[in-house]
C-alpha cells in the first residue's frame, strides 16, 4: 500500500470513529429525554442523575423535551426531599440547558420561562425577572405556560432580595398579565381558584384581577372558590 493510500485509510477510520462518537452522543441525549411524559418528579430525579454529567449538544426534539423537563422539575414535590446543594446542581444543569435552547431558538417562550426558573432556583433573581419578562412578551397567550408564570411570579414576590421597584412592578404588570388571560379560560378559571385557596400571600393579587372581570366570570371564579375551600372536587 502506498503511503497516500496508507493516510487515506487511516483518514477515513479516524472519521469514522468520529461519527460513532457523535452518533452515541447524540443516542445518550435522546434516551434521557425521549420517555418524558410531564411528571415533575421524574423529571427531577432524570436530571438529577445527571447533574454531573456534560451538556452535550441537543436536537431539536431534546430541547424540546429537556426545556419541559426543567420547567417543571425544580418545583417537583420530589425536588424538596434532596438537600440544597442537589437541588442547587439540578438548577445549574437547567440553566446551561435552557441558555442553549434561548440560544437556538430565541423566540420560545417555554425555553425562556425554564431559563427564569432555573436563574430563582440559583438565586439569580433580577436575571430571572429578565427571562420571566422575555417569555410573557413571546407567549403571551400560551395559557399552560401563563401557569407556570403565574407559580414563578408568587415565588418571586416572596423574595426578599425583589426590592427594586422597578423590578417589582415588572412581576406584578406580567402576573396581571397572566391571570387576566387565565380568567378568561373556563377550565383555568379552577385552577385559579385552588390557588387562591391554598395561598393566603397571593389572595390580594388574584383578587385584583378577579374584580376587573365581569360579573359572569367573577360569579363562575366565587363559586369554584367556595368549591375548593370546602374541600369539594371542582
Amino acid at each position: 500500500m502506498r503511503p497516500e493510500q496508507r493516510i487515506g485509510v487511516v483518514g477515513t477510520v479516524g472519521a469514522l470513529c468520529v461519527a460513532v462518537l457523535a452518533t452515541w452522543a447524540f443516542a445518550a441525549e435522546r434516551t434521557a429525554f425521549a420517555s418524558y411524559r410531564s411528571n415533575p418528579d421524574e423529571a427531577f430525579a432524570e436530571l438529577r442523575r445527571r447533574a454531573d454529567h456534560p451538556v452535550v449538544a441537543l436536537s431539536a426534539l431534546s430541547r424540546e423535551r429537556a426545556v419541559e423537563m426543567c420547567s417543571e422539575a425544580l418545583i417537583a414535590p420530589l425536588s424538596f426531599a434532596f438537600p440544597p446543594d442537589e437541588k442547587r446542581a439540578v438548577a445549574q444543569r437547567c440553566e446551561v440547558i435552557a441558555a442553549r435552547v434561548v440560544d437556538a431558538s430565541p423566540a420560545w417562550g417555554l425555553a425562556w420561562f425554564a431559563q427564569a426558573r432555573a436563574q430563582f432556583e440559583l438565586g439569580k433573581v433580577a436575571e430571572a425577572v429578565e427571562s420571566l419578562r422575555r417569555s410573557a412578551r413571546l407567549a403571551p397567550n400560551e395559557g399552560w405556560i401563563a401557569q407556570k408564570r403565574v407559580l414563578l411570579g408568587r415565588d418571586l414576590l416572596r423574595t426578599p432580595s425583589l426590592d427594586a421597584p422597578d423590578m417589582l412592578a415588572e412581576v406584578t404588570d406580567d402576573l396581571h398579565a397572566d391571570l387576566t388571560l387565565l380568567f378568561s379560560q373556563y377550565a383555568t378559571i379552577t385552577w385559579i381558584a385552588q390557588l387562591y385557596a391554598v395561598a393566603p400571600d397571593f389572595k390580594p393579587v388574584i383578587a385584583d384581577v378577579a374584580e376587573q372581570q365581569d360579573d359572569a366570570t367573577r360569579a363562575r371564579f366565587l363559586r369554584q372558590v367556595r368549591n375548593a375551600m370546602n374541600g369539594r372536587r371542582i
